[in-house]
């Protein structure tokens, strides 16, 4: 009872929500969500996982490659035992002809009633008699010879096409495998020079370089001082004290 509550409740969550949106809109939804999920599991996935996903479909090609092959060498038994089979029908026909020519030949001497064949004497109706058995027998033979030329026909097209298409398949697959070897020594060379991240503390950098300039600053001041202090004497200038007005006095006489 619980669970069948459970599922109507989802039943209708899921018809309110498409109710609410639109079904094409829900539907949108649903394939990008399925999408990003799928997206997000691939690029979980090792590379040397999907390397090794990828020589298994390719040994698989390649198995059914071999299947294929080996039908095809089937075929091309096939219709190599087909066609010694219409050569010797052809022979046979060419047999019969010939046989019923002589019988035919026979037959036109209208007067004579009798006829010998092999040492044993026959009347004219058992040689008209023979001779359409003959022909009966000529006309199915050619009728089969007809169906095997039409199915030899046949399946020398299906042969052909096979060949081409098994031909496509084996370079395919041959460039695949050629691929995937590039991967795997990608791959390895990749292994063997791992990225390596930079991880520096930022505010280690700014106090070196606040005290680089610190040691700076004391060593100009320093550089300074000595400057200073080796620097001469000024030479002492003997000034004038005398009164104001005496001295206006002798510069008005100059």
């Amino acid at each position: 009872m619980l669970k069948s509550w459970k599922l109507w409740t989802t039943v209708g969550a899921l018809g309110l929500a498409i109710s609410s949106i639109g079904f094409s809109t829900f539907w949108s939804y649903v394939r990008t969500f399925w999408r990003a999920t799928g997206q997000t599991i691939r690029e979980q996935v090792p590379l040397d996982f999907e390397i090794d996903r990828l020589s298994t479909l390719i040994d698989d090609a390649e198995n059914e490659l071999r299947r294929n092959e080996q039908a095809l060498a089937r075929l091309e038994v096939e219709v190599e035992y087909l066609q010694k089979d219409i050569q010797q029908v052809e022979a046979d026909i060419s047999r019969q002809k010939a046989e019923m020519a002589r019988l035919r030949d026979a037959l036109r001497d209208e007067g004579r009633e009798t006829f010998e064949f092999g040492g044993k004497t026959y009347t004219r109706k058992q040689v008209e008699n023979d001779l359409a058995r003959r022909l009966n027998r000529l006309e199915s033979t050619e009728k089969i010879l007809a169906t095997k030329r039409e199915t030899l026909e046949k399946r020398m097209q299906a042969l052909e096409e096979n060949r081409t298409a098994i031909g496509q398949v084996r370079i395919h697959i041959e460039r695949l495998a050629q691929k995937r070897d590039e991967l795997k020594e990608l791959k390895r060379l990749q292994d063997m020079q791992p990225d390596v991240a930079v991880t520096m503390d930022a505010s280690k950098l700014q106090e070196a370089t606040r005290l680089a300039n610190e040691i700076e600053k004391e060593l100009r001041s320093r550089q300074k001082m000595r400057e200073n202090a080796n620097a001469p004497g000024q030479i002492p200038v003997e000034l004038d004290d005398r009164p104001l007005l005496e001295r206006v006095d002798e510069a008005l006489k100059k």
